[in-house]
């Protein structure tokens, strides 16, 4: 099982409660901090939110986590020794983790978001680019499909929402059997590329 992952589900708020007897742990013993970092690490890396993506104003249900057998084995391991470690210290326990876990977690989960819709939005950007530069390059021809989506890789959704927008603004001109008679790629860039 050393190779293998663990999947667990935590409730809103479990989460910070069972890392606030990890957090404990690294302050009873400074040699385990170091460790401890790199769980958190790999919580705030890893866990996803579900449901996902959430509505405005939503919270989320639970957090999934995926860790590494040995991982999850320290997880649980910290857990244990701070649970411990408190009730032998009869420490009153606030029940809130100095680290908010589930916050960082949103938080990366959000920016990991974020991160895909702007590669997304430059990929097709780009796709567009070149499927003008396509267009442009094969007036008087019957380019298929395929060849525009070799291209620009777009998809064949997104080619035709273009090419219909083209031909709606009278810029490209193109018959049922998708020959080229004429393309104006001035026009066509600056209708799908507008400056503000």
């Amino acid at each position: 099982m050393a190779y293998e992952d663990v999947k667990e589900h935590f409730s809103k708020g479990e989460l910070n409660d069972l890392w606030n007897f990890i957090e404990f742990v690294g302050e009873i013993f400074p040699s385990k901090r170091d460790n401890i970092e790199k769980l958190k690490n790999s919580f705030i890396r890893y866990a996803l939110v579900k449901p996902w993506p959430l509505g405005n104003d939503e919270e989320p249900e639970f957090f999934e986590i995926k860790l590494w057998a040995r991982e999850y084995a320290d997880f649980n391991y910290y857990i244990g020794l701070g649970v411990g470690l408190k009730a032998g210290a009869e420490i009153a326990d606030e029940g809130k983790a100095s680290f908010d876990l589930e916050s960082a977690i949103l938080s990366a989960c959000i920016e990991r978001t974020e991160q895909k819709s702007i590669a997304r939005q430059a990929a097709i950007s780009e796709g567009k680019r070149s499927l003008i530069d396509f267009l442009a390059s094969h007036v008087g021809e019957n380019p298929t499909r395929n060849d525009m989506r070799s291209a620009s890789k777009l998809s064949f959704e997104v080619i035709r929402e273009i090419i219909d927008t083209l031909k709606d603004n009278q810029i490209l001109d193109m018959d049922a059997k998708r020959f080229i008679v004429s393309f104006d790629s001035e026009r066509a860039d600056a209708l799908l590329f507008p400056k503000d």
